[in-house]
């Protein structure tokens, strides 16, 4: 008999195949409109819609108190040392179909 647990338990580590690794991408939108200030969104799962940061307790950090910096910015540095992608704009448009509202 066929043990399931066995196939359906990857570790994630350097043998692991990437369909199986988390999806962690990252973006800058706009939080409200085309020129609005850019926040940082990030997405989870391929078909999902961008989220704010905030979304995201278990990966968010506090902002830097720096007035007039950006929206995520601590989030952004962290997440990028633990090895998520940032993803161009202008690609994260093209492909979501939904962006979710910023709520700070």
């Amino acid at each position: 008999m066929l043990d399931l647990t066995k196939v359906f338990h990857y570790a994630l580590d350097e043998e692991t195949p990437k369909e199986f690794a988390m999806h962690r991408k990252m973006c800058w939108l706009s939080a409200s409109g085309q020129d609005g200030e850019k926040v940082l969104h990030l997405q989870t799962a391929p078909h999902q819609p961008w989220r704010p940061y905030t979304a995201f307790p278990q990966y968010s950090v506090p902002d830097y108190k720096i007035p007039g910096g950006s929206k995520g910015w601590a989030t952004y540095q962290k997440l990028l040392k633990a090895g998520w992608t940032l993803v161009p704009t202008a690609v994260a448009n093209e492909f979501s179909t939904s962006v979710t509202p910023v709520e700070l």
